[in-house]
């Protein structure tokens, strides 16, 4: 998947799930993390999403918080480098 796709695509999908943050301006590097966009439940949606766009099966071992804590960060090693 394209980057800017990608980047459309999960930006619109943590919008929809956490309408606190919808006029949150997420950039590729904004820390989801420590903006409160990604919290411990959040991360189960953000995985299943990960999974359905990417068709693969993550291991939940692999994770790590600089892995899930921007956009460039999850589709640089999700995405592009076939995790």
């Amino acid at each position: 998947m394209e980057r800017d796709l990608f980047y459309s695509e999960l930006t619109k999908f943590l919008k929809e799930r956490n309408p606190e943050i919808k006029d949150i301006q997420i950039e590729e590097n904004t820390n989801l993390i420590q903006e409160g966009i990604l919290d411990s439940f959040s991360v189960v949606e953000l995985i299943m999403f990960i999974e359905k766009t990417s068709n693969k099966r993550l291991e939940v071992e692999r994770l790590n918080s600089k892995s899930i804590e921007s956009l460039s960060g999850i589709y640089e090693y999700f995405i592009k480098n076939n995790y």
